[in-house]
């Protein structure tokens, strides 16, 4: 580093002064940023550090806690380090080999976010949430009416995401089997590739042109009727969470920063939302990041949030090689680097909130 690069010098003697702070959690003095750039072959006299501290602190980067004390990063650091300095870091083939491996064969898309929170909560040694898929973007894969008895039916929705969700109808006046069956494929010429939201007024359009008072059209009521409450799946999508005890684990974490932490992870609703806003973030990287106040919190006012969105991989082609594709579809969820798809994003979203101080992702 030489004197016609000021600008540089000071990103690393702020990098500097940021990385020696999350691992003291104290002040941070001019010697040991020194002593720092020393061992990165960064030379620098201990007036010049000085300077550049004195200049981070007036450009709104550091701040002095105390007169004596040295300097702290501010919410400005983080993002300047964040947007310019730290990169996101793609996965290895073994490490999305092992990802793959351990997500691979759950019963249900429900287990597999579950241990998707797990794995990703042990990866980051962070709180992870994952949230499931949204219907607000899906579209009908596959309808199904199944008779369960003669006045019980199964009604089954196959999304695009890969969301199944299933309604249970009792009916006094129930259609024969054949009708039930020419009913579900009427849906999914109509419905393939709509909205799932949509289901209901396709249902009650087909209903009208039944004849009248036929079993048939009291059963297509039961069922329009039935598929007007996805739009309730919507506002309860699930959200999948883990690595909480960890922070009774994390030194320099006040008793009051774990309490206000679990009271936010406790909104779900508030927390998808923020998920959701904090991803469309990342147009850069992919993976988008807030910082203390910019989660606009008081809760997460010492916590950083990282998210990114995933999507689900295209039928038969796999992210991580000579893979079954829908044990591929998990990988990327968890490695904090969004998939790529041809198709529409599920609007779900990974996570890590970060404890104390508005520690970015290094």
């Amino acid at each position: 580093m030489t004197k016609r690069d000021p600008r540089e010098r000071r990103v690393q003697v702020l990098h500097a002064v940021v990385e020696r702070y999350l691992a003291t959690r104290q002040p941070v003095g001019s010697a040991a940023v020194a002593r720092s750039l020393s061992a990165h072959a960064v030379k620098a006299s201990p007036a010049t550090i000085r300077n550049d501290m004195a200049e981070l602190e007036d450009a709104g980067y550091l701040e002095q806690p105390h007169t004596s004390a040295g300097r702290v990063p501010t919410v400005r650091a983080y993002r300047l380090l964040v947007d310019h300095v730290v990169s996101v870091m793609p996965l290895s083939p073994p490490q999305r080999a092992a990802i793959v491996s351990f997500l691979g064969g759950q019963p249900s898309m429900e287990d597999t976010l579950r241990m998707a929170a797990r794995l990703l909560a042990r990866i980051t040694g962070q709180i992870a949430m994952v949230s499931s898929p949204s219907f607000t973007h899906a579209t009908l894969r596959r309808f199904e009416i199944v008779p369960l008895s003669s006045s019980v039916f199964l009604l089954i929705i196959i999304t695009s995401t890969g969301r199944v969700e299933q309604r249970t109808i009792v009916t006094a006046q129930a259609p024969t089997a054949q009708e039930a069956a020419n009913l579900s494929e009427r849906v999914n010429a109509l419905g393939q590739g709509r909205p799932v939201s949509h289901l209901a007024d396709i249902v009650t359009s087909l209903r009208h042109q039944q004849p009248d008072d036929t079993a048939l059209q009291s059963f297509s009521a039961s069922v329009a009727s039935a598929l007007s409450g996805l739009d309730d799946a919507v506002r309860s999508d699930s959200l999948y969470m883990a690595g909480t005890a960890r922070l009774t684990k994390s030194s320099g974490v006040t008793r009051e920063e774990i309490s206000s932490l679990l009271d936010a992870l406790e909104e779900q609703v508030v927390m998808m939302r923020l998920l959701s806003s904090v991803s469309r973030l990342g147009t850069r990287t992919g993976v988008g990041v807030a910082i203390g106040e910019e989660t606009h919190l008081r809760s997460l006012m010492h916590s950083s949030v990282v998210s990114s969105a995933y999507t689900a991989a295209p039928e038969g082609w796999s992210q991580a090689g000579d893979v079954p594709a829908d044990a591929a579809s998990p990988v990327d969820r968890d490695s904090a680097v969004p998939a790529s798809d041809a198709g529409d994003p599920t609007d779900s979203e990974l996570c890590a909130p970060h404890h104390r101080a508005n520690a970015p992702t290094a």
